[in-house]
């Protein structure tokens, strides 16, 4: 269970070396990089969360 978050973790911190240089990128320099890569985490952490919640409404049995 333990290596299944930690794998969860690591890919979303792959996905956000892509999600945070488009971040820094559209904000024209108005964001530093730690700024850029929070909202990156934010950003995923956020779909993420909706994404169990839209499973969680439609399938309770499960959960």
């Amino acid at each position: 269970m333990n290596r299944k978050h930690s794998l969860y973790l690591f890919l979303a911190l792959c996905f956000n070396l892509v999600v945070a240089p488009m971040v820094y990128a559209a904000s024209s320099n108005e964001f530093s990089r730690s700024q850029a890569w929070s909202l990156g985490l934010l950003g995923l952490g956020t779909v993420a969360l909706a994404i169990y919640l839209f499973f969680v409404m439609f399938a309770p049995e499960k959960f």
